[in-house]
């Protein structure tokens, strides 16, 4: 028989040769993984400055406090003024736009947990006429992690601008955390206005912008007590959040009709929205919005794409999750809370599940869009209540929506849902609700709060826990479950 001995070690010397082996195997695999660089660390804003400029960096920054100001002498500013001016000129355009701090390498990762760098406000109008990003990433494949943002004072920005913009693609944030102060007035939210036909000429202060592709934002946190978006997304695509934390200020029409200076009072407590006049008994944020996008925006001028939020909340904004997708571009929302917002959530082109918020100062659902961008809406409402005027629960209006509305427990006073309603002008809480086509919109209510149907309803599907109180519309179907029906 052939011997099939040759097919192990032979002997001692066999298995010293096969020791010796192992052992050149594993002292190679532990000299590759020695060699691998470790973080680069770092120790002051000049040396962050540099890393941020280069490509392929690993940099760790000593923990602490750093001063924005440190990098911005006036001779600096005086140079980067006079260059924003001349790139303006050579693009032939008049809009001015900078930043006090850029990343413009790519493939970088920046460790800054414990780092926190503070702006002196007054910093965000040095560059007169001009938009400010304090923060700019224009690189691509960078991740950054840890960062708090502090602004200092309440100094306003000189044409708006926000903390933090995002312009590349493949960037990912964790745990960043702004904390938003600076902007002209502050204390009204949108009630003097915030485009061209303000009262009040604005200089917004917003929060973190996002423009590229592929942008994921993980536990990060807007603390805004500025007027402004918090988190926001133009011209973005592919765009994700996760456990993210967008927080506001609120404030009475009470506290503001009752000042003797300031804006409003010598405006005559003018307002924008119907009846232009500043009305008692209501809250406002004085804030924007929580998670907006925009229909286009950034750089290219591009159309904005998906976005998705998992595990996010928005409190004391003017809306929680404001979003307006066209043209196949889609918003899923899962697991997302609104808390106490002048309204929760504001719909086109979106599927929501798993998600809640409360109507304590306004709406918990605006919903608009035609059947190429109709919601699929699932949304818990949470029992908490206020003494400030709330109209509706929710207005729905458009074409093929299919909403479900439930509730953790009953509302002690009645809200209607209002099918056939549009959105107020600006979303002000005390202008009055307009009629709108509302067409093939399914709804299913377990909350036990009233169903209004308008005249420009028609061919909507409703099975609802709470009373019908009107059908003004045509071809509705409205059942009212038993309460035998509704325990099932």
């Amino acid at each position: 028989m052939q011997s099939h001995h040759c097919l192990r070690p032979c002997g001692a010397r066999g298995w010293a040769v096969a020791w010796l082996f192992v052992m050149l195997v594993c002292a190679n695999a532990f000299s590759a993984r020695a060699a691998e660089p470790g973080p680069q660390l770092i120790g002051s804003l000049v040396e962050l400055a540099d890393y941020a400029g280069r490509s392929g960096q690993h940099v760790k920054m000593q923990p602490g406090v750093y001063q924005l100001a440190d990098l911005l002498p006036p001779e600096v500013i005086d140079q980067r003024r006079a260059e924003v001016v001349a790139d303006a000129e050579r693009r032939g355009t008049k809009k001015l736009d900078t930043y006090l701090f850029r990343f413009t390498g790519s493939d970088n990762t920046f460790d800054l947990s414990g780092v926190t760098i503070e702006v002196d406000t007054r910093l965000l109008s040095v560059f007169k006429g001009c938009y400010i990003r304090a923060f700019l990433i224009a690189g691509d494949r960078i991740t950054l992690r840890g960062l708090t943002v502090r602004d200092l004072g309440n100094g306003p920005t000189s044409r708006g601008g926000n903390s933090l913009s995002v312009h590349g693609d493949d960037v990912t944030l964790e745990n960043v955390v702004l904390h938003v102060r600076g902007s002209y007035p502050y204390g009204y939210g949108d009630l003097l206005g915030k485009g061209g036909k303000s009262i009040v000429r604005h200089r917004k202060h917003s929060g973190l912008l996002v423009c590229g592709t592929n942008t994921r934002l993980i536990s990060c946190k807007v603390y805004s007590r500025a007027f402004g978006h918090l988190f926001y997304v133009q011209g973005g695509r592919n765009i994700t959040f996760e456990d993210c934390y967008a927080e506001g200020e609120l404030r009475s029409t009470d506290e503001m009709l009752a000042e003797t200076e300031g804006p409003a009072f010598e405006n005559g407590f003018k307002s924008v929205y119907q009846p232009n006049v500043i009305q008692p008994g209501y809250i406002k944020s004085l804030n924007e919005c929580g998670f907006r996008t925009y229909g286009r925006g950034g750089p290219a001028q591009r159309e904005t794409g998906a976005v998705t939020l998992v595990n996010c909340v928005a409190k004391n904004v003017r809306v929680g999750f404001a979003f307006a997708l066209k043209d196949g571009a889609r918003a899923t929302l899962q697991g997302c809370e609104a808390v106490a917002c002048e309204r929760g959530y504001y719909l086109r082109g979106a599927n929501v599940t798993e998600s809640r918020g409360d109507a304590q100062y306004g709406p918990l659902l605006y919903l608009v869009g035609e059947r190429s961008d109709r919601c699929v809406v699932d949304l818990t409402l949470t029992p908490a209540t206020s003494d400030a005027t709330v109209h509706a629960l929710a207005t729905l209006s458009g074409e093929g929506h299919k909403v479900t509305l439930r509730a953790d427990v009953p509302r002690p006073e009645p809200v209607p849902i209002m099918i056939g309603f549009n959105p107020p002008g600006g979303g002000e809480n005390s202008a009055p609700l307009s009629e709108g086509p509302a067409n093939a919109i399914r709804l299913t209510n377990h909350t036990a709060m009233p169903v209004v149907l308008g005249a420009k309803s028609h061919g909507n599907r409703v099975v609802t826990e709470g009373p019908v109180l009107s059908d003004a519309g045509n071809g509705n179907r409205t059942r009212v479950l038993s309460p035998r029906d509704s325990s099932r």
